[in-house]
């Protein structure tokens, strides 16, 4: 039965596919650019957890699947995911004066999705699941408008405004935490349907954005762009974990909810200075303060969220890169900061800000005419320059005391060859 060896080996299977169709028709009618389209996407999946004979003879890695002969010893389960999303617009870009062009727009998307399982998985094979759920989820919005302006203020500088509401369609997938069809038991599916909204938002932002070529010595131009942003976001959704520790780590049958609002505000600014042909420096700085408006409940527990942050998401971010080039050579240096983040929902613990460099040089190898190959070459990279130790990703999942970080990679050194024929 174990091919000898007395043991087995257990898989995951994922299928997937996806096919579907898009459109576009475009009318310029005296000072209005018109457009229509839509566009149509069927997602149909598998999921099969399995255990395979180990053959004493012929074992598979842990990179490999079992040969497709072997039969499997158990499905520990089978389940089967159909989406069906139709999203349809219309737009128009009204050029009101030579300098001012109005944007406007209303687009509607509805998903379609269901589940079947042929095997339902084996009793206590999960922690806290009863049974993966059957059944369909339709998601239909009919109204979500955008509006926006472009007013070119000068030859170099670009005013811009926007406000737009989106949504977040349900995922859809079995395997993923925030998905209706992850949950545990039909009832908790069933009652999914009948209670939770998917989240939404409203969006409003306003810029500018600049170009100049500019004679301050080696200073030759200077492009930019700042803006700044408010987000309200409606109906958040939040997988409950039944455990007292993340769920990325320890299974358990979430339950999903809406839990309030969410407010962001923050702001970009980032600029590319030129010095010459040969040398630039581009910089972005960002800052995000987004915080949960109520407090959710947790069986027969309050938790208190609001005015909390939402973890995971600094207030502050930065990137730049130094980029220089001469005859055969460019060469590059980036750096980025990421700030402070909270890892709970309500900020009893956080990983501090961290810094990291990287860096490029290359060499793009002369060939001669009418050689094979047309152009070569040579580059040799460093990511992690200091060889900085932080938490990279988080994996959150509990209001207090516990969360999961991944590291960030350590210093790696590797170089490239590529040609061009």
């Amino acid at each position: 039965m174990f091919g000898g060896s007395g043991l087995a080996t257990r898989t995951t299977e994922y299928r997937i596919d996806r096919g579907g169709l898009v459109s576009t028709v475009a009318l310029d009618l005296g000072a209005h650019h018109v457009e229509f389209g839509a566009w149509y996407e069927h997602q149909s999946s598998s999921a099969y957890r399995r255990w395979y004979p180990f053959p004493v003879n012929d074992p598979s890695t842990p990179y490999q699947r079992p040969r497709e002969e072997l039969t499997p010893l158990i499905t520990q389960y089978h389940s089967e995911v159909r989406v069906d999303e139709y999203q349809a617009h219309i737009q128009d870009s009204w050029k009101v004066l030579p300098t001012l062009t109005i944007q406007g727009g209303v687009k509607s998307t509805f998903q379609n999705a269901s589940q079947r399982v042929p095997t339902q998985p084996i009793p206590g094979s999960f922690t806290g699941s009863v049974a993966l759920p059957v059944g369909k989820i339709d998601t239909h919005k009919y109204f979500l408008p955008q509006l926006g302006a472009l007013w070119d203020a000068t030859d170099n500088e670009q005013v811009f405004v926007n406000v737009q509401k989106n949504i977040r369609q349900f995922q859809t997938s079995a395997a993923a935490g925030l998905s209706p069809f992850a949950l545990g038991s039909q009832a908790a599916f069933d009652l999914f349907k009948q209670d939770v909204e998917p989240e939404t938002s409203w969006t409003y932002e306003a810029g500018l954005r600049s170009h100049h070529s500019l004679n301050l010595g080696p200073l030759t131009g200077f492009d930019g762009q700042i803006s700044v942003y408010h987000v309200d976001f409606s109906d958040r959704l939040l997988g409950i974990s039944p455990n007292p520790v993340v769920t990325a780590v320890v299974s358990g049958a979430a339950i999903l909810q809406n839990v309030g609002a969410v407010k962001t505000d923050g702001f970009d600014v980032a600029g590319t200075f030129r010095f010459g042909s040969h040398f630039s420096f581009y910089d972005a700085l960002s800052y995000n303060n987004s915080r949960y408006e109520e407090n959710y409940i947790s069986g027969t527990s309050i938790v208190a969220t609001a005015g909390k942050k939402v973890p995971g998401s600094p207030d502050w971010l930065n990137k730049f890169t130094a980029s220089a080039n001469y005859d055969i050579f460019d060469a590059q240096l980036v750096g980025d900061y990421i700030g402070k983040r909270f890892a709970t929902y309500t900020n009893d613990l956080s990983v501090p800000s961290y810094f990291t460099l990287s860096g490029r040089i290359a060499a793009h190898v002369p060939l001669s005419e009418g050689e094979i190959v047309k152009t070569a070459t040579v580059s040799l990279n460093v990511t992690n320059i200091t060889n900085k130790r932080a938490a990279s990703t988080l994996s959150i999942g509990a209001a207090s005391g516990t969360f999961n970080q991944f590291p960030v990679a350590p210093r790696q050194v590797f170089g490239t060859i590529s040609v061009g024929f």
